[in-house]
């Protein structure tokens, strides 16, 4: 698709723009890439207030959460249309964040990472309506590198709900609790801080920026950056001289072996691409944006391995159906037949005492605590068995507590399409090999 700004070729190797002090870097020749430091709000550097444990109400918005972002995604399937962005609705419990810069000077948003979405954006100043934001709004016209995007063009054309008001590009995107994003499609330099405290600048990065927001959103969160393959995407911004590639890591949040904040971020030639890979088939739809499906063949419960019927995990030749990896919904959403397994096989082999009468949204609750899942020897392993890749999820991957004292499964159980969740991935280094369709999964403490 033409595009008015040349993106690719505008990145491009580091050079120094100041003196040495100032360790700034401006991507302007090709570049291997960079590393950013995820954020959970749980973590135990995390700048947010630390919560205690895992309330009902919380283990309660990540299921709503997680539902919503099914039943979303399969709408949209189903329409094989994009008429609302696919970026999901993520207040910070169920999701990580990535700290940048906007602007110059520098202004620090936090932004959810998200694989479906094809679109970045963040609140603005002056702002007709906003979501409460826990730290100040970025103001355009504080920004010497702020340049809104002109309409018509190429680039305006890239948004499929799109307005023009004094030759600029308006976007506006909707989600389906009523939720919404409005503002101006703009272009300006984003700066993350990399290894060794390096500010690695990224010039002209095309972003919406949003004076009339509001939802769920979480006033932790200032916006999205979408990971999609769609046109606008921080992936296809940045190009194909930075490899098509990508990886991340996310950390157990109350993990005291990892960074302290939430794991990391990883674009470009540095990503980890480790251990054993599965094919990856990126679904474009008509828009351009991209769900990441995976051939998921069967699923064991320690050494067992489940008699899921064949085809049960296959996309249907209308699209529907199939297995998704996705970083927009915390909870494992499995086909219902799946499930139903799963959970028979738990109950005989899960060495704790049950609960019931509790919430009736959990398939199983058992008396117990963290630590419970951490010994390894009253909950079982799951071996997910992908083609060419096994991912084991040890019991901190898809159990959590849902009250004091109380554990519940957080996986789901929905019809056709099924989705790997956030929880399942945690500690293990992800990458994504999008010019080869790989998908590298290792196991690490990140």
């Amino acid at each position: 698709m033409a595009r008015t700004l040349p993106l690719a070729q505008l990145l491009c190797i580091f050079f120094l723009l100041a003196t040495s002090t100032s360790r700034q870097i401006n991507l302007k020749t090709p570049y291997k890439g960079f590393t950013g430091t995820l954020i959970h709000r749980d973590a135990p550097l995390s700048p947010f207030p630390k919560p205690g444990a895992m309330s009902l109400n919380r283990w309660i918005s990540s299921y709503d959460h997680s539902v919503s972002r099914h039943n979303y995604i399969e709408s949209l399937i189903n329409q094989n249309q994009l008429e609302i962005i696919k970026s999901p609705l993520v207040p910070n419990v169920n999701s990580y964040l990535m700290k940048l810069s906007v602007g110059t000077p520098l202004h620090d948003v936090y932004l959810s990472i998200d694989t479906g979405s094809s679109f970045i954006w963040t609140q603005c100043l002056p702002c007709n309506h906003c979501y409460p934001q826990q730290y100040p709004l970025f103001d355009p016209h504080k920004s010497s590198t702020y340049d809104p995007v002109a309409c018509p063009s190429n680039l305006c054309a890239d948004l499929h709900k799109r307005s023009c008001h004094e030759n600029k590009c308006i976007y506006s995107y909707s989600y389906n609790d009523q939720s919404y994003t409005r503002g101006y499609l703009a272009s300006d330099t984003f700066t993350v801080t990399s290894e060794n405290n390096k500010l690695i600048s990224v010039p002209n990065m095309i972003f919406g920026c949003g004076d009339d927001n509001g939802g769920i959103f979480s006033y932790r969160e200032a916006g999205i950056l979408g990971l999609g393959g769609g046109p606008l995407s921080l992936v296809t911004q940045l190009g194909p001289d930075m490899g098509w590639q990508f990886s991340y890591c996310f950390a157990l949040p109350d993990s005291q072996n990892s960074s302290g904040y939430g794991g990391e971020f990883i674009f470009g030639r540095d990503a980890k691409l480790h251990g054993d890979y599965t094919p990856m088939i990126a679904n474009r739809n008509e828009f351009g944006s991209v769900y990441y499906y995976l051939t998921l063949n069967g699923i064991s419960v320690g050494d067992e391995q489940l008699s899921i019927p064949p085809g049960t995990f296959d996309r249907k030749s209308d699209g529907t159906g199939g297995v998704i990896i996705d970083s927009g919904a915390k909870f494992t959403i499995l086909h219902y037949s799946a499930l139903d397994l799963l959970t028979k096989s738990l109950r005989n082999a899960i060495k704790l005492e049950p609960v019931t009468g509790g919430s009736d949204m959990a398939a199983l609750c058992y008396k117990g605590g963290k630590k419970d899942l951490e010994a390894g020897t009253k909950v079982p392993n799951l071996t997910f068995h992908f083609s060419n890749l096994d991912i084991v999820l040890h019991p901190v991957n898809y159990f959590d507590e849902e009250a004091s004292g109380v554990i519940c499964l957080t996986m789901v159980a929905k019809n056709d399409l099924s989705i790997f969740g956030i929880m399942a991935q945690q500690n293990k280094n992800i990458g994504y090999d999008l010019e080869n369709q790989r998908l590298y999964v290792s196991h690490v403490d990140c």
